[in-house]
């Protein structure tokens, strides 16, 4: 079972934006509760680390918008 604080997001965790599965993979590496209460998940780029982007977790876990991505034996998430 998950957190209900974090949506079962967790810190390394790696995704892709739903409209290009192909894409760019981005990696969780902070999540933070902001002062609404609602979690967000800090995303940095696994090919371009000055790349980031602060998203939802509840967002992070709707699939129209987000998919698990999957982790290659490289490991760079794509």
């Amino acid at each position: 079972m998950y957190s209900v604080e974090t949506c079962g997001v967790s810190e390394g965790d790696r995704f892709v934006k739903s409209i290009n599965p192909r894409g760019r993979a981005w990696k969780v590496v902070a999540i933070r509760i902001t002062v609404d209460g609602i979690p967000h998940a800090r995303l940095a780029s696994c090919d371009n680390r000055s790349s980031e982007q602060t998203i939802s977790t509840l967002t992070l876990r709707d699939r129209d918008y987000w998919l698990p991505a999957a982790v290659s034996p490289s490991g760079n998430g794509r």
